[in-house]
Parts: structure tokens; C-alpha cells; sequence
């Protein structure tokens, strides 16, 4: 049996059928041992009267007689029991075996009951009266089983115990054959719904019922369709905004390439220069969805070194410089000495990113305000602009090629924030941004590179 319920239901049933032949065998144990204890028991008990009734014989007689002992013994004599009783000079007396009364003159009879003493039957054991002994006597019993009555006993009480094994294996072989059933059905329906899923099926539903671990795998597979659904609508949303993004520079430049052709348009120099700004558009859409997978790509590894992020920030800020004038935009700086463990040019590009967002969006004439501290093992950076973000747009902000109203004006891919995010995350680090009254506040956060030096 190869499948899941087969497996399970062999699984249990052997462990039944084995905890059921250890039960028998503890049973029959001890069965056996309970005979043997009242065996020894009887034998005990019956050395004991007897003893007890050779001297008030002896006692009453000044010695034992056959005649006498056989009236006096005659309660204890049944077929179950054997009696030697000798003289003090060790000659029988009287003998008693299996239900009959030995004649003490066969001597070949009693020769053999003599040599089994101390041997396959117990010793004769002395008597005593005070210091003289009386006589020497064997008890033995032929055993618990030699009566019919505990005979029949023991055999119904061996059949009732083994019934009632049979039936309780029969009950529980049952009851694991029914929850063999139910584990296999609730495992084979997340089979069957991971098969749909597979091929491509998003509507499945995983029910989370039955044992913690096909609850987890449930939960598991739920999780893994709610991705695939996500990173489908992802792809088809990117495809088209690719397309859109594309078809807009591309149709642009045809259009203009075909006028220029035909006649119908002069190819000045401000014609070309906007085919050129066109292609370089098409050019910086290329190179951030490239450099967008190469981050997120799981067989990419960070070139990692200690930096300072503040001596990071600064050298992204000179590269911005030139164009804060055009804006009538001025940095306010308060940059503390940080280290973190990171790769050098990824950092400074999303550095760089969040800086020149928050230079292009943000109002003219206004300030923006950096600032680098850290925050117990934590590095962080916040840059705080003047500005609005609609409410609407603010759960879409690191969307891939999502550009708000004021964006589709303004220069970029809409991969900026996006690609910043990706970076940061590789790093164990994060991003966020959010609307505070008439200011938006970005904050980046990296884990703080420690030492027992401090920073220069």
C-alpha cells in the first residue's frame, strides 16, 4: 500500500495487533504466575495442617500408625494430593498418591517414591515435638489444574480474555480504519486542490480542518495561492503599464520618424532633440526594470563592506546639488556618523532615489530637511519635504511603474521607489513614507553596523 490511508490504517494496525500479543502475553504471564503462587501456597498450607495433625497424633499415639494417621488424614486426602510420611528412623509409614493409599508392602513401589524425594518431589521434612522429631513428611500437590472445576475455570477465563482482545482489536482496528479515512480524505483533498492550483486554477479552496499539520500545510498553500493570484495581477498590471509606458515614447517617435520621412515634418534640431528624449526615456525604462530583476533575483548576492551612511548621504547630495537651485530648494542637513554593513552603490542609489523624490515632488521655494541618527542597533534615515499625497496613492508608492498624477509630468520610470525598496529589503532593511499635515516624511531603516571602536 502506497497511498497515505494505506500507510496510516498498516501503521495503526500493526501497532494494535502488537500492543494486543503484549497484552495477551502479560496476561498469560501472569495467569501462570498466580497458578504458581497458589500452588506453592497449597503446598505450604497442606505441610502446615498436616504437620499439625502428625503431632497430636504422635502426641496422643507416643508414636504414628498407619491405621491411625489414615482416619486422621482423610480430609486432606484427594486426588490432588500426594503424602510421605516416614518414622523417625526414616522407615514409611504411610503413603499416599493420587487418590489411592499406597500398600507399604510393595516394596518396589515404595522404593521408587522414596527415590523421588528431595528430586521431582518436595523433601520430607523433619517434625518436631520440642527437640525430639516425630517423623518426616512430603507434601505435594498435583497443581491447580488437576481439579476439573479450576481446570474449566482457567480455560473460560483464558477464552473470555482472548474474546475480549478480539473484540476490542476488531473495535479499534475500526476506529483507525476510520481515521486513516478521515486523514487521507482531508490530505487528499489539499492534494487535489494543490493539483488545481498547479495547473493553474486560482478560485481553490483549502479548508482548514483536521490535525495541526494539515492545518499548517492548508494555511501554507492558502498563502502560496494568495502570491500566485498577487504576482499574477503583479505581472499583468506591469505588462500593461510596460506596454503603456513603452507604446507612449515608441508611438511618439514613429510618428515623428514617419513625418520626417515622408516630408511632412523638417528635421530641425528641436525635432531631434525631442526623438532624443524619447529614446532616452525608453532607455531609463529598460535599465530599471533591468536593474529591478538583478536586485530581486534570488541568485544575486550584495557586495557587502562597512560604510557611513552619513559620508553615503553626502556624497548623494552632491550629485543633486545643480539642480536644488532650478527648484529654489534648499537641504537642511543633521547627519550623525553611522555604520552600517551594506554594498556600497546599491545604498547610494536608493539614497539617491528617496533624495531627488523628494527634491522633484516636493514644493518649490521650501526646504527639505535630512537627517541621520541611530536608533539602538538601527540605522535611520529621514527625509522630511513639503508636499501632498493624495490619500489613494499612498498604499501604491513602491507599486512598480506606478507614477501619481504629478509624476506622468514629471521625468522618471516609476520604478525609482520601487527599486529603492527592493534594495533595502536585501539589505534586512525597509522604507516607508507617509502624509504628516502639510509635509511628507520618508524613513529608511538599516541595520546598525557595531564595534567596540568608536566612529571616526
Amino acid at each position: 500500500m502506497n497511498t497515505l490511508f494505506g500507510r496510516t490504517f498498516l501503521g495503526i494496525a500493526a501497532a494494535l495487533v502488537l500492543l494486543s500479543v503484549i497484552i495477551g502475553l502479560f496476561v498469560y504471564v501472569g495467569l501462570q504466575r498466580s497458578v504458581s503462587v497458589w500452588n506453592v501456597n497449597r503446598t505450604r498450607h497442606l505441610q502446615s495442617t498436616v504437620s499439625q495433625e502428625l503431632l497430636r497424633i504422635a502426641r496422643q499415639e507416643g508414636d504414628l500408625h498407619e491405621v491411625r494417621l489414615s482416619a486422621a488424614l482423610e480430609r486432606f486426602l484427594t486426588p490432588g494430593v500426594s503424602l510421605v510420611i516416614l518414622s523417625p528412623e526414616q522407615e514409611p509409614v504411610f503413603l499416599y498418591e493420587r487418590g489411592l493409599r499406597l500398600d507399604l508392602t510393595d516394596a518396589g513401589q515404595v522404593g521408587a517414591i522414596l527415590e523421588e524425594l528431595g528430586r521431582s518431589r518436595n523433601p520430607a521434612l523433619a517434625v518436631f515435638d520440642q527437640d525430639r522429631i516425630v517423623g518426616y513428611l512430603s507434601v505435594d500437590t498435583l497443581g491447580f489444574r488437576s481439579d476439573l472445576s479450576n481446570r474449566m475455570f482457567i480455560n473460560s477465563m483464558i477464552v473470555s480474555i482472548a474474546l475480549a482482545i478480539l473484540l476490542s482489536l476488531v473495535l479499534a482496528l475500526s476506529m483507525a480504519l476510520l481515521i486513516s479515512r478521515q486523514l487521507t480524505g482531508q490530505a487528499r483533498s489539499l492534494a487535489v486542490g494543490l493539483t488545481d492550483l498547479a495547473r493553474g486554477n486560482r478560485s481553490v479552496e483549502f479548508s482548514r480542518r483536521g490535525a495541526e499539520e494539515l492545518r499548517t500545510i492548508a494555511d501554507a498553500a492558502r498563502a502560496l495561492q494568495g502570491q500566485l493570484i498577487r504576482g499574477e495581477q503583479l505581472r499583468n498590471q506591469w505588462m500593461q503599464d510596460i506596454a503603456h509606458d513603452l507604446r507612449t515614447p515608441i508611438t511618439a517617435l514613429s510618428s515623428q520618424l514617419e513625418g520626417m520621412i515622408e516630408g511632412v515634418l523638417q528635421p530641425s534640431r528641436t525635432r531631434l532633440q525631442s526623438v532624443h528624449q524619447e529614446l532616452q526615456r525608453v532607455e531609463e525604462l529598460v535599465r530599471d526594470l533591468r536593474e529591478l530583476s538583478r536586485v530581486e533575483s534570488p541568485e544575486f548576492t550584495l557586495e557587502r563592506e562597512v560604510l557611513r551612511i552619513d559620508h553615503l548621504v553626502e556624497t548623494a547630495l552632491g550629485r543633486l546639488r545643480h539642480r536644488e537651485d532650478a527648484r529654489n530648494t534648499s537641504w537642511v542637513t543633521n547627519l550623525e556618523p553611522v555604520e552600517v554593513n551594506g554594498d556600497k552603490s546599491l545604498l547610494l542609489r536608493s539614497i539617491t532615489n528617496v533624495l531627488e523624490n523628494a527634491l522633484v515632488h516636493g514644493e518649490e521655494g521650501r526646504e527639505i530637511v535630512v537627517e541621520m541618527r541611530s536608533a539602538g542597533r538601527t540605522a535611520r534615515l529621514s527625509v522630511v519635504n513639503y508636499g501632498q499625497i493624495p490619500e489613494k496613492h499612498l498604499p501604491h508608492l513602491f507599486d512598480r511603474l506606478f507614477r501619481g498624477d504629478r509624476g506622468r509630468s514629471t521625468p522618471g520610470s516609476g520604478l525609482g521607489l520601487a527599486i529603492t525598496q527592493a534594495i533595502l529589503e536585501r539589505h534586512e532593511g525597509s522604507i516607508s513614507i507617509r502624509q504628516q499635515s502639510d509635509q511628507v516624511v520618508a524613513v529608511i531603516e538599516l541595520p546598525g553596523h557595531h564595534h567596540s571602536g568608536s566612529v571616526a
